[in-house]
């Protein structure tokens, strides 16, 4: 069978009902933390955790990644809980003392299992907002796209974060449509702010959301140059991937932490046992005269 018979056949078999989303939700919950970022030290850290449920599983394993430890700001993604029996990430946020705020996007197995973005952060999570980022048809494994905004106290205001997981089977143009909303948001602002998720940015060009085709569009390079040009820095350039496919040696980069109105100190990308993703952090510095 020819290559052009082979899309055909798999265009017309794959299923294109759109899965309906729903309006998220927001839950929080509070610790005694310290009060505001300082000038040093600020260590952020982003991670799909894979929609791991168990708190013991991902204690253990959060344990053994030291370069993860004393993060002031969690962004994670495939945050996943059953409430009202099982409240993984509040649990999480608890055992490390942490503030949270989980914003729901979606439920799966029969509504039984929340799914979303959460932010842990020692200091205050004010103001949580989601932003709706572009739906699009995929095909199958459908999901509903959110954007994450919390802003946490700094020495001369607040610092946004913006907490982000993009689609994987689209073309590079929409996905820099998809994250448009948060760049053009987070570049608007005076004070400092950091998008960080899982962008899945395979070099990959995608034949009507289904069939790979690799090399053939590079997402990787021009996300990155998208960023720079609105005055973010890249300072996970040069580490290792940031995903096991079957414990191949593939340069797959789809995780970032992109911070602006910071000087970026150090950056690295660490394993986590639980998740197929590792996870990737940034040790920031304020510049000088914001302290």
């Amino acid at each position: 069978m020819s290559v052009a018979a082979l899309l055909c056949v798999v265009r017309i078999a794959t299923p294109a009902a759109e899965r309906k989303c729903v309006e998220p939700t927001i839950s929080a919950g509070s610790v005694a933390t310290e009060q505001q970022l300082s000038s040093t030290g600020l260590k952020v850290v982003s991670f799909n955790m894979a929609r791991e449920e168990r708190l013991d599983r991902i204690l253990r394993d959060l344990g053994k990644a030291q370069d993860l430890a004393g993060a002031d700001v969690w962004l994670l993604q495939e945050a996943v809980e059953r409430p009202p029996s099982t409240r993984t990430i509040a649990d999480l946020a608890h055992s490390l003392n942490l503030n949270y705020v989980f914003a729901t996007s979606d439920f799966f197995d029969g509504g039984k299992l929340a799914y979303g973005l959460a932010v842990l952060s020692r200091h205050p999570i004010l103001e949580p907002r989601v932003i709706p980022l572009r739906r699009h048809n995929v095909k199958f494994n459908h999901r509903c796209r959110i954007a994450l905004e919390v802003q946490i106290p700094g020495p001369t205001g607040p610092v946004r974060f913006y907490n982000v997981h993009l689609d994987t089977r689209i073309t590079l143009k929409e996905r820099i449509a998809q994250i448009t909303p948060v760049l053009e948001q987070a570049s608007s602002l005076s004070g400092p702010s950091v998008v960080a998720g899982d962008l899945n940015t395979a070099d990959v060009r995608w034949v009507w959301n289904v069939l790979p085709i690799p090399f053939a569009q590079n997402h990787h390079d021009r996300i990155q140059d998208t960023f720079r040009d609105r005055g973010f820095a890249s300072p996970l350039d040069g580490n290792r991937p940031t995903i096991d496919v079957l414990k191949l040696p593939l340069p797959l980069r789809l995780d970032w932490i992109f911070p602006r109105g910071f000087n970026p100190v150090s950056a690295g990308v660490t394993t986590v046992e639980f998740s197929d993703h590792n996870a990737v952090w940034v040790r920031l510095d304020l510049p000088d005269g914001q302290d």
